[in-house]
Parts: C-alpha cells; structure tokens; sequence
C-alpha cells in the first residue's frame, strides 16, 4: 500500500540489500558462508534515501489462473 502521496515510476540506484526472508542454513554451515552476510538490509538502503519501509498488514486481491492455452499458429 503507497502511503507517500507520490505517482509515478521512480529509478533508484542502490548498492543492493540482503534478501528479507532467507532459506535456513544447511546443516553444519558457518556464518562466514552466507554470501548475503555483508548487504545491509532493504530498510538501511531506503533510510539512506530519506525513505521509510513500514511493515502493515492488508487485504489484497488473489487471482488463479484456471486454464492455460498456447496462442493459436498463425
């Protein structure tokens, strides 16, 4: 949900950030082996950019693809 009052499509250049959600380690894996271990969060990035990422809870439209069909050849 957009609560800023902007519109539009905005391109912002980040250094990247280290995925929210991350699959559990394999067994036996040490923290030195996680290749995300040096990213700052998605949060850090947008506070840079006087940004804020508020977690919130809504209702949101969920559609099903029923049927699939190739195009007919021309």
């Amino acid at each position: 949900m957009n609560s800023s009052a902007l519109s539009g499509l905005f391109t912002v250049n980040t250094e990247g950030w280290a995925p929210m959600r991350l699959p559990p380690p394999p067994p036996g894996a040490t923290p030195a082996g996680n290749p995300f271990a040096g990213l700052p969060t998605i949060f850090t990035v947008l506070g840079k950019l006087g940004l804020e990422l508020k977690r919130q809870e809504g209702i949101v439209p969920v559609y099903t693809a029923e049927r699939l069909e190739r195009p007919a050849a021309k």
